[in-house]
């Protein structure tokens, strides 16, 4: 199919954890989907659940330090959100996650 981009998601301001060690951090992502373009069915399903997905994406950064998520390295988190967002999709499941902007701001 031909792969298209969902970026209705929009520009994220997630909170990391903070821990005796680390202060809350601020970062801003703008996460985009990549999808089979031809399945309207799934489209409009990511469509409707945008918020859903919005809210699941700033849990999981808020759900890890600052230390944590750049240890981890971007293209764990990115596997693991990509198999966390498919989780909550019933019609398809998205082929890749990517981010525009992924900075913090301290």
């Amino acid at each position: 199919g031909t792969k298209t981009a969902f970026n209705h998601i929009g520009q994220i301001r997630a909170f990391t954890r903070e821990n005796e060690k680390s202060a809350k951090s601020v970062l801003v992502l703008t996460p985009w989907f990549e999808y089979d373009g031809n399945d309207k069915a799934f489209y409009e399903e990511l469509d409707r659940k945008h918020l859903s997905l919005k809210a699941l994406l700033t849990k999981y950064f808020s759900n890890h330090t600052k230390a944590e998520l750049l240890k981890k390295g971007e293209s764990q988190i990115k596997s693991e959100l990509k198999a966390q967002i498919n989780e909550n999709l019933v019609l398809g499941k998205i082929s890749e996650i990517y981010f525009n902007d992924y900075l913090f701001l301290d």
